[in-house]
């Protein structure tokens, strides 16, 4: 069976949880999953948003996220160290990935800490320190939607 991004179920946001749904490649890419491209930018988008808010806010108080600096046991091990990703390292390497890579998917073993990612992001821009920061639009002033939590399945 050829599987391709037609294939899969748009996504579909119910109660502030955004559902993704994907497949598994085949072949020498079975590491990664086909996503929706909007869906893929929207992860990108939203890791991005929170490294650039967060450098931005550093100035202002360095300690305000430094939780989100702190390597976690719950985040992979970086690709350049033995030591575990924070957040921020995380994001960063998503965003960086893709801005080196444009073609390449995101990898099946990434979804689970894109979840949690998201949970964070989440909470950050609905209540937390970023929730005033997510803009609006320019020309109507009506404000940006603020990012979902994120839950993937398979299509």
């Amino acid at each position: 069976m050829n599987v391709s991004y037609a294939d899969i179920p748009a996504s579909v946001n119910r109660a502030g949880t955004k559902t993704i749904y994907y497949r598994r490649r085949t072949g020498n890419k079975e590491k990664y999953v086909y996503l929706h491209d909007e869906d893929r930018d929207y992860i990108i988008h939203w890791c991005n948003r929170l490294v650039c808010d967060v450098a931005a806010k550093q100035i202002i108080d360095p300690y305000l996220f430094e939780e989100l600096y702190k390597s976690r046991k719950s985040m992979p091990k970086s690709g350049y160290s033995a030591k575990r990703n924070s957040v921020m390292t995380y994001c960063a390497g998503i965003v960086s990935n893709i801005l080196r890579n444009p073609g390449e998917d995101i990898a099946f073993n990434q979804l689970g800490y894109i979840t949690k990612v998201f949970e964070l992001i989440h909470y950050v821009y609905d209540i937390g320190p970023l929730c005033t920061e997510v803009g609006y639009h320019h020309d109507t002033g009506i404000p940006n939607r603020k990012p979902n939590k994120i839950k993937f399945c398979d299509a």
